[in-house]
């Protein structure tokens, strides 16, 4: 077992890296622990990346050790309690207040594990199965572990690379400075919404997105290569941070969209007969994936690419139009009502049944709200000269009109 008093610096130290306050004799001391045992680099990685200072205390209440960790997280988890609907600017005001003193206890905590060979349990993730199908947003972190966003109450997740701070309904990810050495290898992360989930996240590099339902984004926690790439499946809006030296990449099934800086969106669905880009600002090039074909679209421009055909097409659009999602809109300009009923089912989850024979020739333009309930917009579909809905469970039926 170490000694105390060299426990104590250790903590000391690795907070004050955790920080960015150690000297570089400091780092080297730390280097030199890490380097004599496995458990000693986990415990690090642990301290500095793996846990938030209130998750790591919500499961020490149990520990009996020289320090009294006990009393200390009752402590920290009633002025959490206190301050629970607090900004998180008042947050950081009241963890300078707690002081040095409770943070070293903490970490001495994690020492006490390692050196009685207790395993603690993981109260950041919830991975299990059952609740995981009821949630609408998910992030899934490299290492397979899934967080439920929707519901999850935690303020921020310390992971490899990066802090994760979750506020409110959105998830923003702040670059870390690795203080022991450069990383050589992308950390990535997904993003998952499923039926009528929406979501809006940061990435590293300061690039905004908005994801809509049944989608996909997989990205890197921090770019750390030439290029940003992150790769597709659903629709997504961006609006990406400047960075001549380094391009904005995303990546789909068949097409991929290079840019420098600029707001775009994407539309990829499986269940799609084309991808479309739309181009709000800056400049874009589509190319298609394993095609000797490429676009540049210019603001307002669409690029369609179908995926039967393999032929892609541009087009003059009202950009606008294509990204109504994200402000809880669904925007349609003369949109064939099969196309209608796939954004529908994306959204409030139920499935349309075309009856044999119904005519599918039916277009509908207009705006509708994603607050609205299915009911109330089927019946506007049917009033301005759509077919009849009936509802079933999980299904709706599809029928021309009597």
């Amino acid at each position: 077992m170490m000694d105390y008093n060299k426990e104590k610096i250790l903590a000391e130290i690795i907070l004050k890296i955790r920080f960015g306050t150690a000297s570089k004799e400091e780092k080297r001391e730390v280097k030199k622990w890490m380097a004599e045992k496995e458990e000693h680099r986990l415990l690090y990685e642990k301290i500095v990346s793996g846990k938030s200072m209130i998750e790591y205390l919500e499961t020490e209440t149990e520990v009996k050790a020289d320090v009294n960790v006990k009393m200390i997280s009752a402590r920290v988890q009633k002025q959490i309690r206190e301050n629970k609907m607090r900004t998180r600017r008042g947050l950081r005001k009241w963890y300078a207040m707690v002081g040095a003193a409770c943070l070293v206890g903490i970490v001495l905590a994690g020492f006490f594990f390692l050196n009685n060979g207790k395993d603690k349990p993981d109260t950041l993730v919830e991975n299990k199965p059952e609740r995981m199908m009821n949630e609408k947003v998910m992030l899934v972190l490299s290492d397979g572990k899934t967080i439920g966003l929707a519901h999850q109450g935690t303020d921020s997740i310390y992971i490899g690379q990066a802090t994760i701070i979750k506020k409110d309904a959105q998830l923003t990810y702040e670059r870390k400075q690795d203080t022991l050495g450069a990383r050589v290898e992308e950390e990535r992360n997904r993003i998952i919404t499923t039926v009528g989930g929406d979501y809006f996240f940061i990435l590293s590099d300061g690039t905004k997105v908005w994801l809509n339902a049944e989608s996909e984004l997989d990205f890197p926690v921090d770019f750390i290569g030439e290029e940003r790439v992150v790769k597709l499946k659903g629709e997504a809006y961006f609006e990406v941070e400047p960075d001549a030296a380094h391009p904005f990449i995303v990546e789909t099934k068949e097409v991929r969209t290079r840019v420098l800086g600029t707001s775009f969106n994407i539309k990829a669905y499986d269940n799609e007969e084309s991808v479309y880009t739309t181009l709000l600002t800056g400049k874009v090039e589509v190319s298609a994936v394993n095609e000797n074909e490429s676009v540049i679209l210019t603001p307002g421009m669409q690029c369609e690419w179908e995926k039967d055909e393999h032929v892609m097409e541009m087009k003059k659009v009202d950009a606008e139009k294509y990204v109504a999602w994200k402000q809880g809109q669904f925007m349609f300009d003369n949109e064939n009502i099969t196309v209608v009923t796939r954004v529908l089912e994306r959204w409030y989850g139920l499935k349309f049944i075309y009856n044999e024979g119904c005519s599918r020739k039916h277009t509908f333009s207009g705006c509708l709200s994603k607050d609205d309930s299915l009911e109330s917009i089927l019946e506007t579909l049917t009033y301005t000269g759509g077919p009849r809905f009936i509802m079933g469970k999980n299904v709706v039926y599809v029928k021309d009109k009597i």
